[in-house]
């Protein structure tokens, strides 16, 4: 389900190893009123320019969790672009 751009937006980096506990951590989120995920790889839309939609989500985002697992730095490349990008905006 895409997020609810009128509340706070929750970006959440992680490792796809990871996936278990960031799907709790979501539905953690998902029951709250006052906020909503903007980003994970289930809200992509079929087709769309993944790399453009991360981006526009990260700068939109109000609250960026990096979940800073082991799997998580040993994917260097996109999880430090996308913890650089959300560190930028402070």
């Amino acid at each position: 389900m895409p997020a609810d751009r009128t509340k706070p937006l929750v970006f959440i980096s992680y490792s796809h190893e990871d996936a278990a506990f960031v799907q709790k951590l979501r539905d953690l989120f998902d029951s709250l009123d006052d906020v909503s995920v903007v980003y994970s790889d289930r809200d992509n839309q079929p087709g769309a320019e993944w790399r453009k939609v991360q981006d526009q989500a990260l700068a939109d985002c109000k609250i960026f969790i990096p979940v800073m697992s082991s799997a998580y730095f040993r994917k260097k490349h996109e999880s430090r672009r996308e913890y650089d990008a959300a560190m930028a905006r402070r």
